[in-house]
């Protein structure tokens, strides 16, 4: 099940690339009439994949996710858009040389065997964050920019 879901988030990710990919390289020469044809499509095929992957996700996991996500400093209800984020950081594997175990309180952390180090907090979620961060302002710069 992780790994489906690791797939599928990493297609989400390709395929918002290639957007943000096609849309930096469409002719600066386009008419008014065609950039908004444009944007309406891209806003259909947005809402088409947000509605897809709401309805992937069930209730429980959905709120896994949500949690995740305000951990990850995400609002759920304003960066819906963004919950495979969320999502990805909840399935990622841990990077070679890292461990998982629980304390004797039940509680997991992770152990480093080459540095010795342990943390209660995944190794990769300071780069989620910041990954987080980097899209959410690059959205927001995007959505600035169609305003203009």
């Amino acid at each position: 099940m992780r790994v489906q879901i690791r797939e599928a988030l990493l297609d989400k990710v390709r395929e918002e690339e290639e957007r943000r990919l096609a849309q930096e390289q469409a002719p600066q020469e386009a008419t008014p009439q065609s950039i908004l044809s444009a944007q309406d499509d891209a806003r259909e095929r947005h809402a088409q994949a947000t509605r897809a992957r709401q309805q992937a996700m069930d209730d429980t996991h959905r709120k896994e996710v949500e949690e995740y996500a305000t951990y990850l400093g995400m609002d759920p209800l304003l960066d819906d858009t963004l919950l495979w984020i969320a999502e990805m950081a909840l399935t990622a594997p841990l990077p070679t040389g890292w461990t998982e175990h629980e304390d004797t309180s039940g509680n997991i952390f992770f152990f480093n065997a080459q540095t010795g180090g342990s943390t209660y907090e995944h190794p990769l979620d300071a780069s989620f964050k910041a990954y987080y961060q980097k899209v959410k302002t690059s959205t927001d710069t995007s959505k600035d920019s169609e305003k203009q």
